[in-house]
């Protein structure tokens, strides 16, 4: 199955339990999302629709519905296309989109720095091993494995 990115429109934000539609509402509401979704719109295990959520989780720095209103916000500010992907960024006239070896090599960049201290490093990081740390991380915290399963859509 091609890989088809989330954009815009897959986007579900809620302030509370008020479904806020992303193209209305002044931004200043839209920075005040206490939950948001992202549905699939397709998906290797052929389930359509689904919608996976990301709460607010009070860190200033690592709140992942946070970080995905920053970029909607700021896609949000140079296009009203629903149909644009979340993973691209512009730059002058120029939209560029976000690969895995552009985030492998910030990856790597941050290892380099912070790794040696926790006995990580270059080799050991790349995107696809963002998914499986994830899984282990859920097992470590005993988490059943078919629910891993599940989250992970195996």
């Amino acid at each position: 199955m091609d890989s088809i990115p989330f954009c815009l429109q897959d986007c579900h934000v809620y302030l509370g339990q008020c479904k806020l539609n992303l193209f209305m509402y002044p931004a200043g509401q839209l920075a005040a999302a206490t939950f948001i979704g992202l549905e699939f719109t397709t998906q290797k295990n052929g389930v359509q629709g689904e919608v996976i959520g990301l709460m607010h989780s009070g860190s200033p720095l690592w709140c992942p519905d946070t970080a995905l209103t920053c970029c909607i916000l700021y896609l949000w500010s140079l296009t009203s296309d629903p149909t644009h992907p979340l993973y691209t960024y512009k730059s002058g006239p120029h939209w560029y989109a976000v690969s895995s070896d552009h985030l492998t090599k910030h990856l790597h960049g941050v290892m380099t720095v912070l790794g040696p201290k926790f006995g990580v490093y270059t080799s050991d990081i790349s995107t696809h091993s963002l998914c499986s740390n994830n899984a282990m991380a859920l097992l470590c915290a005993n988490l059943d494995p078919d629910i891993i399963w599940l989250l992970g859509h195996w």
